[in-house]
């Protein structure tokens, strides 16, 4: 019922364009927000900053009013059919908060990009990663453990959610980088390595299986999550 598509659309301008698609929105007009926090940093945020533009159109392609109602609120109109809201994302923050993106690079966390559709949070939530236009981005590849129906997992393309909660728990990684995998207790683990590097990648893949095994001993249970990077 939900469905966020995501693309860089530009490098130079650092913007993200977002299109999400609401198959059932609030008869009443629906509400969406932007957090003002993100998960495991307890300070109050202001990623509303980012968001530069926002429009709003119903399944025929109409324009539809779109209210700004605080500073990470809007309301659109109320219509009776399918409701798309186009927005973009400036993104030049490079912390692991943030939204970043450069030629080498487009990093994003899900509360910095993906408006809450208010009242509809324990919905399925599906994300399409579209693959950029740009010819030298045409090596690019993902990287996010988020669920994928996919056989290759740093592919563009769909991945899904169960809910709001747990779309804005996996960030995203677009990009050059190099995959360091291993396992522990057969659980798959993955470090990935953006940008220019002389890391001992071995050693250090040796090292964290070390940890890994010794934490999933200590407490003598299995990991949650199937695959972590």
């Amino acid at each position: 019922g939900i469905h966020y598509q995501v693309n860089v659309s530009s490098i130079a301008g650092h913007v993200f364009d977002v299109s999400l698609r609401i198959e059932n929105p609030d008869k009443n007009g629906q509400v969406l927000t932007l957090p003002a926090w993100i998960p495991g940093s307890y300070m109050i945020r202001d990623f509303a900053k980012n968001l530069i533009k926002i429009s709003a159109k119903d399944d025929m392609g109409t324009n539809i009013n779109i209210q700004k109602l605080d500073k990470q609120t809007w309301q659109a109109q109320a219509v009776s059919t399918t409701l798309t809201i186009e927005y973009q994302i400036y993104a030049f923050d490079l912390s692991v908060r943030g939204a970043y993106i450069n030629d080498e690079m487009a990093f994003l966390n899900g509360t910095n990009m993906f408006l809450e559709v208010v009242g509809q949070t324990d919905q399925p939530c599906r994300l399409t990663l579209q693959k950029p236009l740009q010819l030298e981005l045409s090596h690019w590849k993902v990287a996010t453990t988020m669920p994928t129906e996919m056989q290759d997992t740093h592919a563009f393309g769909e991945y899904r959610a169960s809910h709001y909660e747990e779309l804005i728990d996996h960030p995203v990684l677009m990009g050059e980088f190099d995959i360091l995998p291993f396992t522990a207790s057969g659980v798959e683990f993955e470090i990935i390595l953006a940008g220019g590097h002389q890391a001992d990648v071995k050693r250090i893949t040796k090292d964290l299986t070390k940890v890994c095994q010794h934490h999933i001993d200590f407490f003598a249970d299995t990991p949650p999550i199937k695959r972590y990077q």
